[in-house]
């Protein structure tokens, strides 16, 4: 039995919403069409407007339930900064500085190369990852021999 899965995130500001401080739809079709047309069961939000815990609970309560509905999918994790921070510090062995952690992440790291360590940082169990996103380059990665592939869709190409 194949347990590998295909795994979709969205980011938020300028690919979903606006801004965290106006949480506005935009793109919202677009989205929902490419969701839909790659057969997406569920949605994770990859975000680095999220820094902590406390954005996570403002995100799951004023902004979650407006995107899964007009996407018509489920959200079913949304990483914070420092989830993200942790998880690649866990990966490749690199120390952010505590107290600054999350600048120096999204500095060092960008959209691009923090989220392909985060998505091997969570294990092979995949056999596709999918981000869409504002600033990231079209740009897909394949590992051909464990057979997976990470995909970055620049929102404005979808």
């Amino acid at each position: 039995m194949n347990t590998k899965s295909e795994l979709f995130f969205i980011d938020l500001e300028e690919t979903i919403i606006h801004s965290f401080s106006d949480p506005v739809l935009c793109n919202a079709s677009r989205i929902r069409d490419f969701l839909w047309k790659n057969d997406a069961k569920e949605i994770h939000i990859f975000s680095y407007a999220i820094y902590n815990d406390a954005d996570k609970e403002e995100f799951n309560r004023d902004i979650k339930t407006s995107i899964q509905s007009v996407l018509g999918l489920p959200i079913v994790s949304c990483a914070s900064v420092l989830d993200m921070v942790k998880a690649d510090e866990e990966l490749t062995g690199v120390k952010f500085e505590k107290g600054h952690e999350v600048s120096e992440y999204i500095q060092l790291r960008g959209k691009k190369d923090g989220f392909i360590n985060y998505v091997l940082s969570r294990g092979g169990n995949f056999t596709r990852a999918v981000l869409v996103d504002d600033i990231v380059p079209d740009l897909t990665v394949t590992h051909r021999t464990k057979g997976w592939s990470i995909e970055l869709w620049n929102v404005n190409s979808i």
